[in-house]
């Protein structure tokens, strides 16, 4: 439980005997706390909710899926030999967070298609690159026909797009 969760459970259990919090209550502790206007006030109930999803929080779930696309899209942050090793922590995360299966794999999906369009951004998949959307692929489990199907979606929207072809297909 966050930091967060066990003052406003403290506060609940203390003040309010059970009762919910009223969204005057949670917009009045945003406020004072500084929070952000999205960021979630959650009463007893709501903090059960969310303990026992099998998928993970949605806040989890949310940061999770950021951080391997951004990861994915722009891999000249680290090193060749890091970044792969990065990539593979982060999908071990998704287990220890309780990332359901399906949203893995979405996410998986979802960074190869970003990949990729940073990939033919412009207008020619090298060797090299071909070599790191192989290795890409592998890493993140990605059957050959699902990268494939990925694949020439993503070539037929950057062909569209620029009136050309690829080059390096």
């Amino acid at each position: 439980m966050s930091l967060f969760a066990s003052i406003l459970s403290l506060l609940k259990s203390r003040d309010t005997n059970g009762e919910e919090f009223s969204e005057q209550e949670r917009e009045a502790l945003r406020q004072a706390w500084g929070l952000d206007p999205s960021d979630p006030v959650l009463d007893s109930a709501e903090m059960h909710r969310e303990a026992t999803d099998p998928t993970g929080t949605s806040y989890d779930q949310q940061m999770w899926r950021k951080k391997i696309v951004r990861t994915v899209a722009d891999p000249a942050e680290i090193s060749r030999e890091r970044f792969f090793e990065h990539v593979s922590e982060i999908w071990k995360e998704s287990h220890a967070l309780g990332i359901s299966p399906e949203v893995v794999y979405e996410t998986a999906r979802e960074a190869f298609r970003s990949a990729l369009r940073h990939v033919v951004a412009d207008k020619e998949i090298t060797k090299a690159e071909h070599i790191y959307l192989e290795e890409l692929k592998e890493v993140l489990g990605l059957p050959n026909d699902m990268a494939a199907k990925i694949t020439q979606e993503i070539v037929t929207e950057a062909e569209t797009i620029f009136s050309s072809k690829i080059r390096g297909v």
